[in-house]
This record gives C-alpha cells, structure tokens and sequence, in this order.
C-alpha cells in the first residue's frame, strides 16, 4: 500500500496468493488483507478502488467476510 501511495496509483490489486496449494488459512488471509487495506485510509490516500481478488468461492466469502466485518 505504501508503493501505491508512493506511484500515486489510483486502483491496485490483491490476489488472495498462498490460500491454495500453500495452505494458508483463508479466512486469516482475508482479515490481514482488510485490516492492511483499512489502516492505509487517510485524506491524502491516493488509492481509489481496492479489488481483492478471490479464485474460488471459498475464498471470495472469506473475504467478502472480512470486509463486511470491518465495515
């Protein structure tokens, strides 16, 4: 998030990457993505549009889950 601010990007994207064949804990994976993503909002935040990127519906709830969660 911090290269984004630096490049002044408008719209990045997070792949929900080591959720599959790797084994790390969907659900996990989806808190931490959120979280980060929420305690880089500021004024002066460049960022626009946030797309997090799920490749199986398991992983789209869990993080659909955790964006709801946190509001």
């Amino acid at each position: 998030m911090s290269l984004a601010e630096q490049y002044k990007l408008k719209t990045i994207a997070f792949p929900a990457i080591s959720t599959g064949i790797y084994g790390y804990p969907k659900e996990e994976a989806a808190e931490i993505a959120v979280d980060t993503i929420r305690s880089c909002e500021t004024d002066s935040y460049s960022v626009e549009t946030v797309y997090l990127v799920a490749y199986d519906d398991e992983t789209f709830t869990s993080l659909n889950q955790a964006k709801n969660k946190r509001g």
